[in-house]
């Protein structure tokens, strides 16, 4: 008898099957492409907006479908739905309350930026200069904040030396127009 892979060998018809599905598969995979091309441009033309398939997942060697075919969820959904007991929505509700609260203060804190820090901290310095240690302990922030409002207002604050900073004259003049 002959061997698979001898010339003379004579394929059965579920054996060259077998063969041809790998190249349907790329065809219709790419029907499916120009499927998707088409729907995109010409929309008004298909019944639904939802993606045409046309492939069936492909069979694996372990008994498992490949892609993943979706799962109908309904019963994880409603184990879901049911932990959502009234004391877990007052906690949730009242823990997204105390988080907006927490944003609205933080946007009505007017000096709350570095730079305006900053800029306070250089204008009670004396010669309205300080080093990145000094702003960093009066402010409470670190080296790369400082760092950041100073390129960010290079027309508020100028860079005298490494890790020294200044006051521009626009920085040393207040909102009002008042110098310092």
């Amino acid at each position: 008898m002959p061997n698979k892979g001898s010339s003379t060998y004579k394929f059965t018809r579920d054996e060259l099957q077998q063969f041809a599905i790998a190249g349907v598969r790329d065809r219709v995979r790419d029907i499916e492409k120009e499927l998707h091309r088409m729907q995109r441009e010409f929309p008004s033309i298909f019944i639904t907006d939802a993606p045409l398939v046309l492939l069936a997942p492909e069979k694996r060697t372990d008994g498992k479908s490949w892609p993943l075919v979706k799962a109908d969820h309904t019963a994880r959904n409603q184990k879901i739905a049911a932990t959502w007991t009234p004391a877990r929505r007052r906690k949730a509700a009242k823990m997204m309350k105390k988080t907006r609260a927490k944003m609205e203060r933080a946007k009505k804190n007017d000096g709350s930026k570095v730079w305006q820090q900053m800029q306070a901290a250089l204008l009670a310095a004396p010669d309205q200069r300080a080093t990145s240690k000094e702003l960093q302990q009066a402010i409470g922030t670190n080296s790369v904040g400082i760092a950041n409002s100073a390129k960010q207002h290079d027309d508020l604050f100028k860079r005298v030396e490494q890790g020294v900073y200044t006051l521009t004259a626009k920085g040393k003049s207040s909102e009002n127009g008042a110098t310092a």
